[in-house]
């Protein structure tokens, strides 16, 4: 590693999962001088595709001393953010999560390193659920003499046709200039349709898939497995969102619409394809993640399904790569501030009027309400599952 030019706008990312983010931020044009991280999990990937970047882990051996010399500009990092997920803890019990403690990494580094922007990216739900754990986060910065801006978006902004809301905690010496937007792909057929037939050896076939796969005729796009489930069994028209330990498939295995955007896709196969009754493949994955406007990125893997499991762990590079741009635009041009203050930067409701604008999806078709009890008859039971009224808790966990 050498100290940087003056006109060179330098990074350092920390806890970025197979690199996604990191693929993003280079684009943009930022030099990264190195990646922090702590364990395997997408070691290979991201050491494969940034083969002259040092790669520091675990934590205990993060080198400040060696970085600050560096003077690095633009500190941008993704720990976690599964304690805020619907499954992975909805913001209980913070303080004990030990995922959590990823954040204190950060935060560390940050002020060891002193960047001109720090950036974490999580969920919406970390300030909503945790109000008073973010609130601890931005006075640790504003008493750093760091300004702090909370920024919402949402991945579909980004060119990239995903409904995906994402949170970033902002902590910065200078003001902050934030680009234009780029609406460009809106739908999965604007990224699927002109790929080729997938090969057999592409199919990703999992536990789940011989469980429930022979709900996949039944759930019209757009709707989860689960809701078909309940459509099924008889829940009354209209009531199959209903929440609670019902009965069904877990929550997160749906069937993507061809006319809408894709929902966010998590780091196993969730997703079914709109309009054949299997997975998403890798190569789709690539596709709704945004990868292939982002050429040169290559998942190491021994399965399409262990690749296809980094796809969309961590931020997108198209969104990576808008915040890189921010830095630069605000390193290079924005003015240096005085006095620490706060602010919020909400971009969620220009996705919201892009969703407003979808059609709704087609109710369950009335001819098939109430139909699973001859199930039970052996001529009409599922070729593919086992017994179809078998309860199952939720087990699914967000990125």
């Amino acid at each position: 590693m050498v100290k940087k030019s003056k006109s060179t706008i330098t990074g350092i990312g920390a806890y970025v999962s197979a690199g996604g983010f990191s693929h993003g931020v280079r684009a943009a044009g930022v030099r990264i001088l190195a990646h922090l991280t702590d364990g395997d999990y997408g070691r290979a990937t991201l050491e494969h595709n940034f083969p002259d970047v040092a790669h520091y882990a675990p934590y205990e051996s993060w080198p400040y001393e060696l970085l600050e010399a560096l003077e690095p500009d633009f500190f941008y990092c993704a720990p976690p953010c599964a304690p805020w997920s619907r499954s992975g803890g909805r913001g209980l019990k913070i303080e004990e999560d030990p995922r959590v403690k990823k954040v204190g990494h950060v935060i560390e580094a940050g002020l060891a390193l002193r960047p001109k922007i720090w950036l974490v990216e999580s969920v919406p739900q970390m300030p909503e659920w945790t109000p008073e754990f973010t609130k601890k986060l931005e006075n640790t910065w504003l008493e750093a003499g760091y300004s702090v801006t909370h920024f919402y978006t949402n991945t579909l902004l980004h060119n990239t046709p995903q409904n995906r809301p994402r949170y970033h905690m902002i902590a910065h010496r200078v003001q902050l200039v934030f680009p234009e937007y780029n609406v460009g792909a809106i739908t999965t057929a604007d990224v699927l349709a002109g790929l080729p037939p997938p090969k057999k050896r592409e199919m990703i076939r999992t536990r789940d898939t011989e469980r429930y796969g022979w709900l996949l005729p039944y759930t019209p796009q757009g709707a989860r497995l689960r809701q078909a489930y309940r459509h099924l069994a008889g829940m009354p028209l209209g009531s199959e969102n209903r929440t609670g330990k019902i009965g069904g498939p877990p929550f997160m295995l749906a069937r993507l619409r061809w006319d809408a955007p894709c929902l966010t896709l998590v780091s196993a196969p969730r997703r079914f394809h709109p309009l054949e009754d299997r997975y998403l493949t890798y190569r789709e994955g690539l596709a709704v993640c945004g990868f292939n406007d982002y050429p040169g990125f290559e998942f190491v893997g021994a399965t399409e399904e262990e690749k296809f499991g980094q796809i969309a762990k961590g931020v997108l590079p198209a969104v990576g790569n808008y915040l890189a741009r921010m830095a630069i635009l605000s390193i290079q041009e924005g003015e240096q501030l005085d006095e620490p203050h706060t602010e919020v930067v909400d971009f969620r409701p220009y996705a919201q009027a892009i969703m407003r604008r979808i059609p709704r999806r087609p109710r369950f078709p009335s001819s098939t309400h109430g139909i699973m009890p001859h199930f039970k008859d052996p001529r009409h039971r599922p070729s593919m599952g086992e017994d179809p009224f078998e309860e199952e808790d939720d087990d699914e966990t967000e990125d």
